[in-house]
């Protein structure tokens, strides 16, 4: 593993975000090739995976952005991509083929890259930024002319989020527990994410979902409230209900 840079202070984050999680926290999906899958399922980094081999195909240079682990970079180093990663903690990162830069997101960071790259990925880093608009100029930044984005991100217009929305007045992946545990502090629509990367000058390509859970099975009053809810409001829903995990595809224009 090749650290390439360093960055000694990063921001403060807010109170309570604990970015510091261990190992058994911090991974829900799985493990890939024995690595901890750093997202709610597994089926994100293989949405994401469809997504990239559909609109960037090997062997193109891709960095993986927040990479934790290192299993997706491990993923798209199996299907024959050339691959650097960024990951502030680069101790954390277990990939010793992919040369690792540890740089700081919430800062400028683009500037630090030795080249400019084809595609870039960012997956459950999104919702942990406190600037994402900032953010998503230094990934266009980053990316050459031409070049393709996939990101993913709770979805919080999913069917189940508004549910819990109408009943605790907080959106799924978004309530205290999360703040507190695992520093979600950034939530988004689909179409305000658009804005973001669009501002950035970045075009929409393409989407994805996962996880999609719809009327929960009837078990206590409670759940049956639920279940009501959903099936008196599903026929009604509009936008990106589907899926409680978005993955979307942007380009940079050539």
């Amino acid at each position: 593993m090749a650290i390439v840079e360093t960055v000694q202070s990063p921001v403060e984050l807010p109170q309570g975000a604990n970015w510091n999680l261990t190992e058994a926290e911090h991974h829900y999906g799985g493990f890939y090739d024995g690595l901890p899958i750093h997202a709610d399922s597994a089926k994100v980094h293989e949405r994401a995976m469809e997504l990239l081999l559909k609109h960037l195909p090997p062997p193109a240079r891709v960095v993986d952005v927040g990479a934790g682990a290192g299993s997706f970079s491990k993923r798209m180093l199996n299907h024959g991509y050339d691959v650097e990663a960024i990951e502030i903690r680069p101790d954390a990162f277990q990939v010793a083929d992919v040369p690792v830069h540890a740089l700081d997101l919430q800062r400028d960071w683009a500037e630090e890259l030795p080249r400019r790259f084809d595609g870039l990925v960012t997956l459950e880093v999104f919702e942990h930024l406190e600037n994402p608009w900032h953010f998503a100029r230094q990934c266009a930044a980053a990316l050459r002319p031409g070049g393709l984005l996939v990101m993913s991100t709770p979805n919080i217009e999913s069917s189940r989020s508004r549910i819990e929305f109408l009943l605790r007045a907080e959106f799924r992946f978004f309530g205290e527990q999360a703040y507190r545990k695992i520093g979600h502090v950034t939530s988004m629509t689909s179409q305000q994410i658009g804005w973001c990367f669009g501002q950035a000058g970045l075009e929409f390509v393409d989407r994805s979902y996962c996880r999609h859970k719809g009327m929960w099975k009837p078990g206590n009053p409670k759940r049956a409230l639920r279940a009501l809810l959903y099936a008196l409001s599903y026929p009604f829903m509009q936008g990106t209900w589907q899926g409680e995990e978005s993955l979307i595809a942007f380009r940079k224009p050539a």
